[in-house]
This record gives C-alpha cells, sequence and structure tokens, in this order.
C-alpha cells in the first residue's frame, strides 16, 4: 500500500527526499524550495484522503475503549488538536529524525523507497501502539493533550491512523465548557499568534506557524530524567535563555513566546535568523532582557518558577550544579532547578 499515490504528493515527496537525509539535516529543508506553503498542502491533502475513508467522529465509538483503558488505533481525522500554534520548525526537525528512526531515510549508500508503507495497524498507522498519545473523548473529537508535533510529521508521512489512550471522558459538555478547563489544568492551549483567546481548529492544517516556539526552544537547555538511570541532555543551540527542567510548566516555550510577541520582538526573529549559526547574540540578548523585564514587573507569575539565566555565566553555574547531581525517583518529578537539586544527590 502506498500512501504517496496521488501525483501531487509524489512531487512534495520526492522533494522532501531529495532534501532531507541523514548527511544534510533540516536546514537543508529550508534551502532548496521547501516552504511552510508546500508543507501545508502536503497536510490537507494527506487529511483530505485519510478522511474520505473514515465514518465521521461519534462519542458512541469510543465509549467501550475509554471503559476498558485499552490503547487503540483510531482514524487520524478524529484526533482534535489541543491548542492554536504549532513550530514548522519543530516539524521539519522531526521529519528529520524520524525518517532515520523508521528507516525512511537509508543510510548512506542504500538504496531507498521515497514513499512510506506505515509498519502499524495494517499499514495505516505511522508511530507503534507503545507509543500512542493521550487524549479526552469530547463531543467534538478526541482532544489532543500531547504530541502536536508527532501528529503533523505523521500525517505528512501518509498515516491514516494512530494509536491513542483515552485518559478522560468530558461527553456532554458544551465545548465552552470543555476549553476552558482543560486550559486550566494545564491540557490545552488557547491563544493565538495574537494573543487572542481562541478556540483550537478541528483540523491540524488549520494551526498557525508560530516562529517564537521554536525560537523559545532554540535557547534552552533541557534535562529530561525519565529515571534515576536515564537522563536526556538537549544543550541549547545558541546561548542558553534559559533552562527547562523535565516538561516544567504545560505549553512552557508558547508561554515565553506570547510574552516575547507582546514586545513587537517577533518580527526580529525569520527563518534566516534562526538558521544562523550560531544565533546573533544580539536578538538572544534582546529576548533575554524582555524575559527579565517581564519576571521582575510580577504580571506573568508563572515567570517566577522558570530558571531565566541573566548571563552566560550564571547559565554555565547552573548547569554545572545541574549535571552534578545524582537523580532520584522523586527528580523524575521536578519541573526546575531548585526542585531537581532537592531531590537528588551529590555523589
Amino acid at each position: 500500500m502506498n500512501n504517496f499515490s496521488t501525483p501531487i504528493m509524489s512531487l512534495f515527496v520526492c522533494l522532501l527526499f531529495t532534501v532531507v537525509s541523514p548527511d544534510t539535516g533540516a536546514e537543508d529543508f529550508f534551502s532548496r524550495g521547501n516552504t511552510y506553503e508546500k508543507f501545508v498542502v502536503v497536510i490537507k491533502q494527506n487529511l483530505r484522503e485519510a478522511n474520505s475513508e473514515v465514518e465521521p467522529f461519534n462519542t458512541g465509538m469510543y465509549e467501550a475503549q475509554f471503559k476498558s483503558q485499552a490503547v487503540a488505533f483510531v482514524p487520524i481525522g478524529h484526533i482534535h488538536p489541543g491548542q492554536l500554534r504549532f513550530s514548522y520548525n519543530n516539524v521539519v526537525d522531526k521529519l528529520t529524525s524520524e525518517g532515520k528512526r523508521f528507516a525512511i531515510f537509508p543510510p548512506e549508500g542504500v538504496a531507498g523507497d521515497p514513499t512510506l508503507n506505515p509498519k502499524n495497524d495494517g499499514g495505516k498507522s505511522f508511530y507503534p501502539e507503545s507509543e500512542a498519545l493521550n487524549v479526552v473523548l469530547t463531543d467534538f473529537g478526541l482532544v489532543l493533550l500531547d504530541g502536536h508535533h508527532g501528529t503533523l510529521t505523521a500525517i505528512f508521512f501518509g498515516a491514516k491512523r494512530v494509536a491513542v489512550n483515552i485518559v478522560e471522558d468530558l461527553t456532554g459538555k458544551a465545548a465552552s465548557i470543555v476549553w476552558p478547563d482543560l486550559e486550566s489544568r494545564g491540557k490545552a492551549h488557547l491563544r493565538s499568534l495574537s494573543g487572542e483567546l481562541k478556540f483550537p481548529p478541528s483540523s491540524f492544517a488549520d494551526l498557525e506557524n508560530d516562529i517564537l516556539r521554536y525560537f523559545t526552544a532554540l535557547v534552552a537547555y533541557k534535562y529530561l530524567v525519565t529515571s534515576p538511570t536515564d537522563i536526556e541532555v538537549t544543550p541549547s543551540k545558541s546561548a542558553n535563555l534559559w533552562i527547562k527542567i523535565n516538561n516544567s510548566i504545560p505549553f512552557i516555550e508558547f508561554s515565553l513566546s506570547d510574552i516575547l510577541y507582546r514586545s513587537g520582538f517577533g518580527v526580529k526573529v525569520t527563518k534566516e535568523t534562526i538558521a544562523k549559526k550560531p544565533m546573533d547574540s544580539n536578538i538572544v540578548e534582546e529576548a533575554r532582557s524582555i524575559l527579565l523585564t517581564a519576571r521582575s514587573a510580577g504580571h506573568h507569575p508563572f515567570l517566577q518558577h522558570i530558571d531565566l539565566f541573566k548571563d552566560q555565566a550564571e547559565a554555565d553555574e547552573v548547569i554545572s550544579q545541574v549535571k552534578a547531581v545524582k537523580p532520584t525517583e522523586e527528580s523524575v518529578q521536578a519541573t526546575n532547578v531548585a526542585e531537581y537539586l532537592k531531590s537528588g544527590s551529590t555523589p
């Protein structure tokens, strides 16, 4: 079964596989004519094809699954975004990394098929059952709690279904009740790029591209502890502006970018800005100043719980302290540096 059977899909897939290879990296995705507009065309086309093969969503399809707490593959068109925005650049990175992981982009010197035959759920799902997404059952769809960039990656690669775990049932409640409830519990993000409070769109094709969401990720030092013996470190790709311990505050990158947008900083960050290695230090330092000033002003309470660095020297000192700690089971739950240092022990 070839999920890229249409002419338009063949065109874009060939372009992708020419550009993103194990030896080039995501930056080449931009340098050879690939654009956000072309990406959206592929997403819309694949969603149309996937939705043409399934029944419209109704809650009765999933009541038994929720009661049994079983993981199951469901039509990707039944998944409802839990946010209004995403980062196209993050998806491009994921297209590269997941393409390598699933051998879509073969090792150098090995012939590869520039089409994807998903290996899961009878050839319809990109991700396996073991990587199921958590969703909430509502009257208007299965609301995705996390994994929007991975879902967009799967859609781009032609997946028609995705594995989910229904963790909560909010059926019988209007959208005007569901969305504020989810947001208040850190399970949804309802701000548009303009700062407007809105409900998320029903289609992944209608999410807004947030370049500052990617920027805030690039200037973060990420320290993820999934067990005392399993630590994943993602160094900043530029200067260290802040450190993210584990999953931190829900939607933290979006919240930081919201502050930057309100200051007018958004017009200064372009695809050329983030592609520059290293990133322009003046841009990074301006963002640092905006966030530190916002924290001092006290207008954004969540900033009091974020480890922002006043300069690189402080960043180096804090990161050194974090790396010196031997994590424990409690460290997995830490959301900031203070909690992490308290939870662990020094060898």
